[in-house]
Formats: structure tokens, C-alpha cells, sequence
């Protein structure tokens, strides 16, 4: 390479220049020693030094100039050679034209495997795509007081699921779940995407739940109590369909707003008319210091649709053992309404809920005449506490201080232990016929570490029984082993 011979010439011109400089000392030291006897011959081989000293100067000068010109060659290719280096990597980190005009990034073509928020997650080099792998499960244990409408004691798999979850480009999320614990609605339980448009703002489309009761869209791997109340059985769950969630005043007011088909998981519409869902959600005080305002949010949803040929919901108690209200046909508009408040201080949390829904029975009675609507009130209102301090998340994990598996410098611990009761009602009516039940929850959860929970609950519920509609009581221990990863 030019560089190359470049170089050795300079350091050859060098060598040469340091070997005339040697031969010039040499033969200065070795010059006689001046005769007084002839000053003539000593004059003259004065002067044939001097030329010879001035012919070497000369020379030296012509090498050094050499040198220099080598070096400033060699300055001019490295420029080059940092300029093209430079451009390279430009062009390979540089996105397509069509990439740019869109505001996007296109990913890393290598990837990485790591552990993110204890899961196994691949993720390209320049973070442009994600990929999450995901599971939790939920082994039950149920045990009844011995009655003749009570069930018999059981173990049981609740949920046992699996989920691909990620992103594309920072603007696009995904997520797939299956629970194979699920029995006659399919193995999907969550199929969307969503894009975000900017900051606070995206549109969801796919399978998920309905903008519809605190309780219902926290996750069931984070709700408090076993089941949750009888209440959110009034909210619609996951159907298809798509929603506008968005933000305001700094994340002070959430909104959302879609359409769905109504009829639950995989299922296509019988009507003409989609379901639409308007939630809002204030959190007034949540950028503020004030640490008694700062957990407090609150706010309501509606849901409008229309049944044709279905059926009512039914009434049923929390722990699933005693059906107090069976449903009817219906047919007509279906209404939802729905206040919701929670309060959140460190380790405490105050949960509460109202929920009502009326569904019209249009020419199902005799001659096709029009029967009264099947109305459904309920409320529920719950409080927990953290035992061991830990603050208690709006919809997450408790983090324990000390995890029983810990393997810090503290050592392992006893986990989080926290405290919970909950009070609950439901009741239905048809207009001729109306039933209300209550159920009273106490219990304990454990949180061995942030992805293993154990809970303890015991149910008080009090419920109507045919034909006569006498109150009975019941009683029922549900417990609760759940692994998430």
C-alpha cells in the first residue's frame, strides 16, 4: 500500500540522515591538530572541511524536505481513510428513505437474548425489536361447608397460560396469550396490536378486555383475592374489537374509547350495532408531592349494545358454588354503567366499585309483548395491607423487601404478608322475580418473591334459595398457589 512504502521510506531517509550526522562527529573529532609551521595547508583543508560540511548540510536539508512531503502524503491518506470509515458506518446505520418519512427505525439484523423483568426476551442490538416470552399459572384448592346445595371440595388448575409479547420499531406492540386451563371459549385469551400515534396516545385492535371496571382489567395475576367480587360480573370481558386510549393534562386524565362485538371471547356479532365503551379516569393529584392525594383516582364508564336471541347474565356467588339467579332470554338493548375509586397510601390500598347493567327482553312475551328488562346492581368494597411495608403498586407485583428465594447480601427473608377484607353485593330482578346476595371476605396473601404468590381467603355468603327464597349461609375457603415468569 502507498502508506506502507511511505513509511519506509521515511524511516530508511532516517537511518541515512542519522549515519551522516555520525560521519560528520567522526571527522571532526578526527581532524589533526593545527601546525603553526604551515598556516596555508592548514587554511585550505579549513576550507575543504567547511565544503564538505556545507555539501552534507545540503544534503541533510533535501532528505528533511523529503520527509516532510512523506508525512503530509501520509496525513492525506489517513484523512481518506477515516472519511471513508466514517461514511460506512453511516450508510449502515443510516435508515431506508421510506423508513425516515415515516419516522422510523429499522432493527438491528443481530439480536440478543437476555432477562428482562424475570423473563427470557430477545432483543435486537439497537433495541428496535423485542421479543418476551411469558407465563402464569394459578393452582386452586376449594373446600365447602357441607350443604346440600354446596359442591364437593376440589383442586383445580384456574389458569395455566403462555404469552408472546413485544415490539416492533417503538411504535408498534404486540401480544399473543393461549391459557390452556380455559374450558369452552377457546385456548386465546389476548391477540391485539397496537399502534402508538405519539406520546400518550395509540390505537388498539385485536381480542382484549372492554374499557370496562378497575377490577375486571386488572390482570388476574395482581387482583387481591382469589375470585374477584360478584360485582364484575356485570362488566363485559375480552371480545373483539378496537379502542383509542389516550392521555391528558400530564397523565392526569385517561380516556378510552372503542367498539366491540359484545359477545365474548372469539365470538362474531348477531346485530348490526357493535358495542361502544367509553371509559374516563382521573388522577388529579398524581404528579403532586402531597403524599395524601397523590393515590387517589377515580372515574366511570359506559357501554352501550344490543342483544339478539342471547341470554341474561346470571347470579352467581364469588366462590362459584351456588347459582342464585338463573338467566333468561333477552332480546334488545343492552346498558352498562360503572363508577369506580381508588385510594392508594404506601402499603395500603382502598378499592371500590359500582357496577349496573339493564337488558331489554323486547317482544319475548306473550302475543310478542314487551317483559321488563333484567336489571343487575351490584357494589363492592375492598381494603389490604401490607404488613411488612412494602408500597402497594396500582395494577403489579408487590415487590417483597426480603423474597424468600433472595439471594442478597441480606439473605432470604419471610417475603411480603399482607392483610385483606372485602364486602360485596349483588342482585338481579326480572321485574316479577328478585334475588341479592352478599359475601363478606377475609384472608392473607403471601408474596414469596415478586413472581410467586400465595393467597388465603375465607368466604361469608349469604344468598336466597328456591322456590321459597329463604337466605342461607354459606361457607367457603378458597386458597391460591400462583407462579408467574
Amino acid at each position: 500500500m502507498n502508506h506502507q512504502r511511505a513509511w519506509r521510506t521515511l524511516v530508511r531517509g532516517g537511518f541515512q540522515t542519522l549515519l551522516f550526522l555520525l560521519a560528520a562527529i567522526s571527522s571532526l573529532s578526527a581532524a589533526p591538530a593545527p601546525q603553526r609551521s604551515a598556516p596555508s595547508t592548514e587554511l585550505d583543508a579549513l576550507r575543504k572541511r567547511v565544503r564538505e560540511q556545507e555539501q552534507m548540510i545540503e544534503q541533510l536539508k533535501r532528505q528533511l524536505a523529503e520527509q516532510r512531503q512523506l508525512l503530509e502524503e501520509l496525513r492525506q491518506e489517513v484523512r481518506a481513510l477515516t472519511r471513508q470509515s466514517g461514511a460506512a458506518l453511516d450508510a449502515a446505520n443510516r435508515p431506508s428513505e421510506k423508513a425516515a418519512v415515516a419516522g422510523e427505525r429499522i432493527p438491528s439484523t443481530t439480536a440478543s437474548f437476555l432477562w428482562s423483568n424475570g423473563r427470557p426476551t430477545f432483543r435486537s442490538s439497537d433495541g428496535g425489536f423485542e421479543l418476551a416470552l411469558s407465563g402464569e399459572g394459578q393452582l386452586d384448592f376449594r373446600a365447602y361447608r357441607q350443604e346440600p346445595f354446596a359442591p364437593s371440595n376440589t383442586f383445580l388448575v384456574r389458569r395455566l397460560r403462555l404469552a408472546v409479547s413485544g415490539r416492533i420499531l417503538s411504535r408498534y406492540e404486540y401480544k399473543i396469550q393461549a391459557d390452556f386451563a380455559e374450558r369452552g371459549t377457546g385456548l386465546l385469551r389476548d391477540g391485539w396490536l397496537r399502534v402508538h400515534l405519539r406520546p400518550g396516545l395509540y390505537v388498539q385492535a385485536g381480542q382484549f378486555k372492554e374499557p370496562f371496571s378497575q377490577e375486571e382489567l386488572r390482570s388476574a395475576m395482581h387482583v387481591d383475592f382469589v375470585e374477584r367480587a360478584m360485582a364484575t360480573r356485570i362488566a363485559p370481558s375480552r371480545s373483539p374489537g378496537v379502542q383509542l386510549v389516550g392521555e391528558a393534562a400530564g397523565g392526569k386524565i385517561l380516556y378510552q374509547i372503542g367498539a366491540f362485538n359484545g359477545k365474548g371471547p372469539l365470538a362474531l356479532n348477531t346485530t348490526r350495532t357493535p358495542e361502544g365503551v367509553l371509559r374516563v379516569r382521573f388522577s388529579p393529584w398524581r404528579e403532586e408531592r402531597a403524599r395524601d392525594g397523590r393515590g387517589v383516582s377515580f372515574g366511570g364508564a359506559l357501554a352501550l349494545g344490543r342483544q339478539r336471541g342471547g341470554m341474561s347474565m346470571s347470579g352467581q356467588t364469588e366462590s362459584q358454588s351456588i347459582t342464585f339467579f338463573t338467566a333468561r332470554p333477552v332480546n334488545g338493548q343492552l346498558l352498562r354503567a360503572n363508577g369506580e375509586l381508588t385510594y392508594l397510601a404506601g402499603p395500603f390500598a382502598l378499592r371500590a366499585e359500582y357496577n349496573q347493567m339493564a337488558q331489554d327482553r323486547y317482544q319475548l312475551g306473550p302475543n310478542r309483548t314487551t317483559l321488563p328488562a333484567v336489571v343487575a346492581k351490584g357494589y363492592e368494597v375492598q381494603a389490604t395491607y401490607l404488613l411488612t411495608g412494602e408500597n402497594k403498586p396500582e395494577n403489579g407485583p408487590v415487590i417483597p423487601r426480603r423474597s424468600v428465594l433472595s439471594s442478597g447480601t441480606g439473605g432470604p427473608g419471610w417475603g411480603a404478608w399482607e392483610a385483606k377484607i372485602r364486602y360485596s353485593v349483588l342482585q338481579l330482578s326480572d321485574g316479577m322475580e328478585s334475588a341479592r346476595a352478599e359475601t363478606i371476605t377475609c384472608g392473607v396473601n403471601w408474596y414469596l418473591t415478586p413472581f410467586v404468590k400465595y393467597m388465603f381467603d375465607l368466604a361469608v355468603e349469604r344468598f336466597p334459595t328456591p322456590p321459597l327464597g329463604r337466605s342461607q349461609h354459606s361457607f367457603a375457603v378458597l386458597t391460591r398457589l400462583q407462579f408467574a415468569f
